[in-house]
């Protein structure tokens, strides 16, 4: 992850993946964590998937 936000139960982080298809894209990919007792029970990601279109 390249930034990681925490707020209580709640964690968010960023990332950034590179792709090899095509050449050179990256997606940038937000992620949403929900945690309870050291297990993750709630998550969402979001991501633009233009990149990876071409």
């Amino acid at each position: 992850m390249q930034n990681l936000f925490t707020d209580g139960e709640w964690a968010c982080g960023r990332a950034f993946l590179h792709l090899t298809q095509p050449a050179g894209a990256m997606l940038r990919v937000n992620d949403v964590f929900r945690v309870v007792d050291g297990q993750i029970v709630e998550q969402e990601n979001h991501y633009d998937p233009r990149p990876a279109l071409g």
